[in-house]
C-alpha cells in the first residue's frame, strides 16, 4: 500500500481540482453541473450526472464546470470530495480560516499511534473494557465476534502467535472482502499487567488513523474483536492496523495473538 506525501497529494489535488480544455468556440460565461464524471487511477468514482451528499445529508454538484467567454472549460470539485477520493483526514482550523487537508499531529491532537495527546498515551487507564459494536472506519464496521461463522479461516496473518515485548507490539493488513468479509482479531494477555488494544484504518494520505475503540485487557484475559468489511471497499481504504500497549509506562506485553479473516 502506498502512501502519498503532501507534494504528491498536492500536485494530484490541483489535478483534480481545476482541469482546464482549450476551445475555440465560445461566445459567454457559463456554470454548468455534473456534467463531467470523475475517474481515479483509470477507475470512474462518479458519473456523469451524479451527485454529491454533503455531511449535512444534502445533494449537492459533484462537479461545477465554469466556461469563461474563450470557451476555456475548468471543473471544480468540493475539497472534502477530493480528501475523499485520496482518504485523507480533512478538518477545519478556526484559527487560521481555512480548511486542512491531512493535517499534522499537532493540528489534530493525535499521535501516530492514534491516541489523542490531550488524553496521554496510548496506554490508558481510562480506556473502557469492551469496544463500541457498530463502530466504522471506512468499510470497516466492528460487530459482536459472535456473530462470525470462525470455522474455517479463509486467511490467516497471525494463528497461535505468543509475543513477548517491552515496547508493545503492532502489525498491520490489507484485507479484501472478496477474501472473507470478517477479520478476526484476538489477543491472550498472559503477563501481569492490563494492556490497551488499539485498532484503526490508517489514513492513505497524512497522518493518523480512522479509529475504533482502544480496550484495556486484564491479566489472564482474552478479547476477540470483529470487523465486517463492506463488500464495496476501496482499496485505498481496506488497511487495518493492531496495537497492543501495557498500561504501564515502561511496562512489558506478553501475549498470544492470532489475526485471521473469515466468510
Amino acid at each position: 500500500m502506498r502512501k502519498y506525501g503532501p507534494f504528491v497529494l498536492g500536485m494530484i489535488t490541483m489535478a483534480l481540482l481545476v482541469s482546464v480544455v482549450q476551445s475555440a468556440a465560445a461566445t459567454s460565461e457559463q456554470v454548468r453541473f455534473n456534467t463531467a464524471g470523475i475517474a481515479l487511477f483509470g477507475e470512474e468514482k462518479v458519473a456523469a450526472g451524479e451527485t454529491y451528499t454533503a455531511p449535512n445529508g444534502q445533494k449537492v454538484p459533484s462537479v461545477i464546470t465554469y466556461i469563461d467567454e474563450t470557451g476555456g472549460t475548468t471543473n471544480y470539485l468540493s475539497v472534502r470530495q477530493i480528501s475523499e477520493l485520496f482518504d485523507a483526514k480533512i478538518s477545519w482550523n478556526a484559527q487560521e480560516n481555512r480548511v486542512e487537508i491531512a493535517p499534522p499531529p499537532s493540528l489534530t491532537g493525535d499521535d501516530i499511534e492514534g491516541q489523542k495527546e490531550s488524553d496521554g498515551p496510548l496506554q490508558s487507564t481510562l480506556n473502557p473494557t469492551a469496544p463500541v459494536l457498530g463502530t466504522k472506519a471506512g468499510p470497516f464496521t466492528e460487530v459482536d465476534p459472535n456473530t462470525v461463522d470462525m470455522t474455517m479461516p479463509t486467511g490467516t496473518l497471525l494463528d497461535e502467535a505468543k509475543i513477548q515485548s517491552g515496547t508493545g507490539y503492532s502489525t498491520e493488513g490489507l484485507f479484501y472482502p472478496t477474501d472473507g468479509n470478517h477479520v478476526v482479531f484476538k489477543v491472550t494477555n498472559n503477563g501481569t499487567e492490563t494492556q490497551a488494544v488499539f485498532v484503526g484504518r490508517p489514513y492513505t494520505v497524512g497522518w493518523g488513523f480512522d479509529k475504533f475503540t482502544t480496550v484495556n485487557l486484564a491479566p489472564g484475559k482474552t478479547l476477540i474483536r470483529a470487523f465486517y468489511i463492506s463488500d464495496d471497499a476501496e482499496e485505498l481504504q481496506s488497511t487495518l492496523s493492531f496495537s497492543v500497549y501495557s498500561i504501564e509506562s515502561a511496562g512489558n506485553t506478553d501475549i498470544t495473538v492470532s489475526l485471521q479473516q473469515f466468510d
